[in-house]
């Protein structure tokens, strides 16, 4: 089998699986790329037995064959390409032909079938359609709060909690907690079921917010037991992840019912300022505390045993409630504001309550643990 296929379309299909390929494969075979051609199309898929992401990209006289090939050894050489079209020929279980001009590889290759099985679905039953840009713009968000260095707890997924036709993603770590609502349309679990909850890890999301598509694509992300499945048809390109069986709080408990001190802040003048004070706010403790005094102004303060002391004043419009004061991790503090497009609204119920800060116009919401204070 010999076939054509445009150099530039091949090379960003290339790009797209490099957010998916493992860079330390468990097993050595998940090395390579998956590759296989029926109807037109060279299917192009890379796992590593976590999540999967394959690539549709349209081949000319392509015959049915399936094979593997070392990713990165075919990326590089697909990268150093500059016609084109390239011809590639995958008839051979154990060799794979690349020409392009007077170009001429012969690649290792693997049979196909060595390649592991990717999990399939009998039932997806819950899901969602939306546009690409609607969800990653709200999974970016969520996954600021949450972890990817504990990879069977709870801190390291992203909550997709389906409530009567809504859906919502959750993401914490233990000490801040992000929720933020995804817009378009969801079908929950047909049988009378209202409730829906899948544990997706933040690894897989991590993966999908390099992938540069176009803010409109149509999304489709379904759940069946065990799986996520998502699919973008107009870029080519699905994937599936496995999902978490671990226990998640109940994160509706850490949101306050209400906020009795309302802050609107000047999102680009507090940052200014906290960037100034966290040299002074960095301690050896690890708390990195930065104590918040909000009435007319927001007094922001931190001390350190071996630097000194460190103030600044920002202005705020107080919107409601009295004199608040508590303290907050300063690096948190610049993360939550970071994630604004606008206006930010912070609010506090005292010292040992969360701060939660709210993002006007959008279903964003953050809420951040406070550091004790001083005595």
């Amino acid at each position: 089998m010999q076939g054509q296929i445009e150099t530039k379309t091949l090379k960003a299909g290339l790009k797209r699986l490099s957010a998916f390929a493992d860079s330390r494969p468990s097993l050595p075979i998940l090395e390579y790329v998956h590759v296989s051609v029926h109807h037109g199309w060279a299917h192009l898929t890379v796992y590593d037995m976590e999540k999967s992401l394959t690539v549709k990209v349209p081949i000319d006289d392509g015959k049915p064959c399936s094979v593997a090939v070392r990713f990165r050894d075919f990326r590089k050489i697909i990268d150093k390409i500059k016609a084109d079209t390239i011809s590639i020929d995958f008839s051979g279980d154990t060799k794979a032909r690349i020409s392009a001009g007077n170009l001429d590889f012969t690649l290792n290759a693997k049979p196909g079938g060595e390649y592991p099985r990717l999990p399939e679905a009998d039932d997806v039953a819950t899901t969602s359609d939306t546009t690409w840009s609607d969800f990653i713009s709200e999974a970016v968000f969520v996954k600021a709060a949450s972890s990817m260095g504990t990879p069977k707890n709870f801190t390291s997924t992203i909550l997709f909690a389906y409530r009567d036709d809504t859906l919502e993603l959750v993401g914490t770590d233990g000490r801040r907690l992000h929720l933020a609502g995804i817009d378009g349309k969801h079908q929950i679990n047909p049988g009378g079921e209202s409730n829906h909850v899948a544990l997706v890890p933040t690894a897989t999301i991590h993966a999908l917010a390099k992938l540069k598509l176009k803010a409109d694509a149509p999304l489709r992300i379904g759940f069946a037991e065990h799986l996520m499945i998502w699919s973008v048809p107009s870029e080519g390109i699905e994937g599936v992840s496995h999902l978490l069986d671990t226990p998640f709080p109940d994160y509706g408990k850490v949101i306050p019912d209400s906020q009795e001190s309302r802050f609107q802040l000047d999102v680009k003048a507090t940052l200014e300022s906290l960037d100034a004070l966290t040299p002074v706010a960095t301690q050896q403790d690890g708390r990195d505390m930065v104590v918040v005094t909000a009435n007319g102004t927001i007094n922001l303060s931190a001390k350190s045993e071996t630097m000194g002391s460190a103030e600044a004043e920002v202005p705020c419009q107080h919107v409601a409630g009295p004199e608040a004061k508590f303290a907050l991790n300063v690096h948190f503090f610049i993360e939550t504001l970071k994630l604004a497009d606008g206006e930010v609204v912070m609010s506090n119920n005292g010292c040992l309550e969360p701060a939660m800060f709210e993002y006007p116009g959008t279903e964003r919401v953050a809420v951040v643990m406070p550091v004790r204070l001083p005595e």
